[in-house]
């Protein structure tokens, strides 16, 4: 399970990389303006005026591909790693997050995070250690 999550990831950023909007940099631009999506008229200005700026929009654009490898590589390598794990269901939940709140994709947010949390969440990991090591007399 954790591979294929992980793939999603890898594969997702790795993608990009064929489509000439993510490459130059302005992928969001374009794709905040999709009457498909559901950015509010407010959201869309926001999102035009931050986006409209080229070094903005190319550092968002290629943040994203970054953030989608390193999330894919943190689920890969994690293994008994806790706070690698943790950590990357917290940094995949706050960008899936913006996902949803800027283009209103809040199935795809709830997929994604259900996804994560079972290739990463483990049964221990919500007890603290001092409370299951045995105490010594």
């Amino acid at each position: 399970m954790p591979l294929q999550v992980a793939f999603i990831y890898i594969n997702s950023a790795l993608a990009k990389f064929s489509a000439p909007t993510w490459v130059e940099g302005t992928a969001l631009w374009y794709w905040i303006q999709h009457p498909g999506f559901n950015a509010r008229p407010g959201e869309l200005r926001v999102g035009l005026d931050v986006l409209g700026n080229p070094y903005i929009a190319a550092a968002v654009a290629w943040g994203t591909i970054a953030l989608e490898l390193a999330i894919g590589a943190a689920i890969i390598l994690a293994g008994r790693r806790r706070n690698l794990r943790i950590g990357a269901i917290v940094v995949g939940a706050t960008f899936h997050l913006i996902i949803a709140a800027s283009i209103g994709r809040v199935a795809f947010f709830f997929a994604m995070i259900g996804g994560l949390v079972l290739a990463l969440w483990r049964p221990w990991d919500a007890v603290p250690w001092l409370c299951i090591r045995p105490r010594r007399a």
